[in-house]
């Protein structure tokens, strides 16, 4: 027996009609629940559509960049960098391939060679601020959807069939930053370790140098003392050879200088200032776990000294503490304004000009120095000289910094479990005192 023919149930127009509207409304609330900017050009590179993150980013409503051309949130430069008529005709004859092919704000092609990842800046409503965003000009939105179906199927041209450009652009401004900080946090961190390895080898031949010009000058003054009165002309190679012995000393302490501490650019320095950014440069290379805290207490916080050697310092310190000992711990780093006086300079048993001086003060929790620490901490700090051993590693930096500066430091273990530096600047305007 034949199978019946299933009967078509009639379409209701005013069902489609709803469920249509409906799903425009759903896709609605999605472009404007989207983070990113979705975006449709005519085919001229006018804004038909825009999505409510416009509004976020740019500061513009959506219907006041409608009918505009995109070229409107571009600076010139930009434009004529990603604008189909501008980079266009630079390609004419030109095979490129998928790998090479322009990125194009207004694009037209679709599929393996749509544009992706394309870095542009472009203006707020102010156009006093520049965002940097990175943009998929095709983005989620399928790139056929730019182009006729229907004209294509029937053989009409595809620049007949071309409906305009559709993308989506993600504000990566924060991202940018945070790459800019690493990058310049990198590029502190290989100067410290230049000068690291450059104070370590010239710290070790000034003291080879040293002690062979000291022979030199030695065994060159009992000759000029046993031979030098009965023979002149003796007497005046002698000479020479100290001359030439003493000048060698003295470049080979110029040396072991500069290595050390490059050449200083001294003005006002602001402490806190300094302190942050120093902070903000040493977090990409601390731990995720280790918690900071910063606390700002310096009333004056102003000092007059090399504000590169400052933040160095600081640097080289914060990463040397973060980076000691196993166990897990806080980071904390203060700064204060103190009078160092008779009393004050009685109870810290620190001997030193009294005044006006800022402290910074960094702590370590979870980690205890020491006996040999300490000791070699004195042995760095309280020498008059920094040790060649030390010379440009981080504790060596802090140092020559604190020598340079006619500062001071302290260490002690902190309450209750930790590690505290106290580095004292002096003011460079008297302040009242108010300690934390």
């Amino acid at each position: 027996m034949p199978t019946a023919k299933p009967q078509e149930c009639p379409v209701d127009p005013s069902k489609l009609l709803e469920e249509y509207l409906q799903l425009q409304r759903q896709l609605g609330r999605i472009t404007d629940i989207s983070s990113g900017i979705i975006y449709m050009l005519d085919p001229e590179g006018r804004f038909i559509f825009l999505n409510r993150a416009v509004e976020e980013i740019l500061h513009f409503e959506p219907h006041e960049l409608l009918g505009k051309h995109f070229s409107v949130i571009m600076p010139e430069p930009e434009y004529r960098r990603v604008s189909r008529e501008r980079v266009l005709p630079d390609f004419v004859g030109v095979a490129t391939g998928p790998d090479n092919a322009p990125k194009l704000f207004d694009e037209r092609r679709t599929r393996g060679r749509r544009t992706r990842n394309l870095e542009v800046s472009l203006l707020t409503k102010s156009n006093s601020e520049v965002k940097v965003l990175r943009g998929d000009v095709t983005g989620i939105i399928c790139a056929e959807g730019a182009y006729d179906a229907e004209m294509l199927k029937s053989g009409a041209h595809r620049d007949d069939a071309f409906l305009g450009s559709q993308g989506i652009i993600y504000d990566i401004t924060k991202y940018k930053e945070i790459e800019q900080e690493k990058m310049e946090l990198e590029g502190h961190l290989a100067d410290i370790l230049r000068v690291e390895h450059v104070g370590r080898f010239a710290g070790g031949m000034a003291h080879v140098l040293n002690n062979k010009l000291g022979i030199i000058i030695g065994y060159t003054e009992i000759i000029r003392r046993k031979y030098g009165e009965t023979d002149p002309e003796l007497a005046h190679c002698v000479e020479q050879i100290m001359s030439c012995s003493n000048n060698a000393a003295e470049l080979s302490s110029q040396l072991l200088a500069f290595s050390q501490e490059g050449v200083p650019e001294v003005a006002i320095v602001d402490i806190n200032e300094v302190t942050d950014k120093a902070l903000r440069l040493a977090r990409h290379g601390l731990d995720r776990n280790t918690q900071i805290r910063h606390q700002v207490h310096a009333s004056n916080s102003r000092v007059q000294g090399d504000a590169t050697s400052i933040q160095n310092a600081l640097l080289a310190l914060l990463l040397k503490v973060a980076s000691a000992g196993d166990a897990a711990g806080d980071l904390v780093i203060a700064t204060k304004s103190v009078r160092v006086d008779a009393d004050f300079s009685t109870e810290h048993a620190i001997v030193n000009n009294f005044g006006d001086y800022v402290v910074v003060t960094v702590i370590r929790t979870g980690v205890v120095m020491d006996a040999s620490t300490k000791k070699r901490l004195r042995r760095v700090f309280f020498n008059p000289n920094t040790p060649a051993e030390e010379a440009g590693t981080g504790l060596g930096i802090v140092a020559q910094c604190l020598r340079k500066h006619r500062g001071f430091v302290e260490f002690t273990d902190a309450s209750p479990n930790g590690t505290r530096f106290d580095l004292y600047f002096p003011a460079a305007v008297p302040s009242v005192s108010s300690d934390v």
